[in-house]
């Protein structure tokens, strides 16, 4: 890019974004870094999600327990350079986002289910724990220790077991090496439990082969959701889904959710049902939402004309609605 050899690049990467552009093109003005927001994704980039379907990760005690050990506030510190914020919902930065607590709508909608929901979905808002960003949250891992002895886990000469004796071990299935930025201060965290963990690293289509069969413990998924939520609500969380269901959910009142928020016509009653998920899919904590979808950053040659149009407006492939402007490549040199 900075040879010239790309007109414009989409920067996912936080360390090169605030590190690799220091060049004298950009201090001329011809090199650009800029911010689009196209207002049509909400949730978050990634989810972190536990095969429900397998043992120990059908317990919510001790979903919750691995949700605590994670030090979410010193990843966007060391790994991202403070550029992201969490996604503190299935459907951050959109109206469909649960917060405080459920109103009359959503309270009539989560009623029939409420022998199979934890209680705290009525009485609690979620909430996301708040880390000193260090590297090791110690009151996450002591509420993560406390959960695991409620679940009948101990720690025997520095391993986690579970009630039989058995270690608990965990594999997080990728076939992604950027998903050891991730992952890999994450199993350090969980090696001070006494948990063992281990990335199984295959091609990709092997991972669709195991994921469709529910053949892993956890791994990492896109968390993206469109604005307005459509398609991906019953692949996502739908337990007639296997491909994309990455939790292996097979929760009741999940589906109803889903069918509620897809069948009607009524959008206070979609935004309703939308929320109402939120809050099952976090309470239960099936999968952890990550970073939040934000700006969509953008390097680029300053040699185009743009519409005079406001950010949220632009789409991704945005170029498409941008055109070359002579003038101002001639000052390109």
């Amino acid at each position: 890019m900075r040879a010239g050899a790309l007109d414009v690049w989409t920067e996912t990467d936080s360390r090169h974004w605030l590190a690799s552009y220091d060049v004298p093109a950009r201090r001329a003005g011809w090199l650009v870094l800029g911010r689009l927001r196209s207002g049509d994704l909400s949730g978050a980039r990634y989810r972190l999600a536990m095969n429900t379907g397998r043992k120990p990760f059908d317990d919510l005690r001790v979903r919750e327990a691995l949700f605590h050990a994670l030090d979410f506030e010193w990843q966007i510190r060391v790994l991202h350079g403070g550029e992201l914020t969490r996604a503190n919902s299935f459907f951050a930065g959109s109206m469909f986002a649960s917060s405080g607590l459920p109103d009359e709508t959503e309270t009539a909608l989560l009623e029939p289910h409420r022998a199979r929901l934890p209680a705290r979905v009525f009485t609690h808002p979620f909430s996301f724990p708040s880390t000193n960003g260090v590297g090791v949250d110690r009151d996450g891992l002591l509420r993560a220790q406390a959960l695991l002895a409620k679940a009948g886990y101990r720690v025997v000469d520095g391993i986690m077991v579970d009630p039989v004796g058995e270690p608990f071990v965990i594999e997080f299935l990728s076939f992604s090496r950027a998903d050891e930025r991730i992952l890999l201060p994450y199993m350090s965290s969980l090696s001070i439990l006494g948990i063992q963990a281990d990335i199984r690293m295959i091609d990709r289509t092997s991972y669709q082969s195991r994921m469709r069969d529910a053949d892993y413990d956890a791994t990492l998924v896109g968390g993206g959701m469109q604005v307005p939520p459509s398609w991906e609500l019953r692949p996502f969380f739908h337990s007639s889904s296997t491909r994309l269901n990455a939790s292996s959910l097979n929760d009741p009142a999940v589906d109803a959710l889903v069918e509620a928020a897809l069948n009607t016509t009524h959008l206070d009653q979609f935004v309703s049902a939308c929320r109402a998920l939120d809050r099952v899919l976090l309470w239960n904590y099936y999968q952890f939402p990550l970073d939040a979808r934000g700006d969509t950053r953008i390097v680029y040659w300053d040699k185009f004309g743009r519409p005079d149009l406001p950010e949220e407006m632009y789409i991704a492939p945005f170029p498409d609605g941008w055109w070359f402007n002579e003038e101002k490549a001639a000052r390109i040199r």
